[in-house]
């Protein structure tokens, strides 16, 4: 089974606790738990800002792009290219 969003996110953030990349987003440490454990979806800024936070070179970008609808998978390809912009 293909590892989700919230799977590689925990992954990633590894011994950082949830408020260390919380700050490092720009979102509440209440929002990264929800995202681990898939209570919620990100928003492509987020999903961006995190990447960015956890050095993820656009790997928790594509798992997002890959985990949403056609509807939202247009607004996380645009953070993507600015991700891919400012690295």
């Amino acid at each position: 089974m293909a590892e989700s969003f919230g799977q590689a996110l925990k992954r990633l953030r590894g011994g950082r606790s949830l408020r260390d990349v919380a700050q490092l987003a720009n979102c509440s440490k209440s929002y990264v738990s929800d995202l681990e454990n898939g209570r919620r979806k990100p928003s492509p800024d987020i999903v961006a800002a995190i990447d960015r936070a956890l050095s993820a070179k656009g790997a928790l970008v594509a798992l997002a792009e890959s985990e949403a609808g056609p509807s939202r998978s247009n607004g996380l390809t645009r953070s993507n290219a600015a991700f891919k912009s400012r690295s």
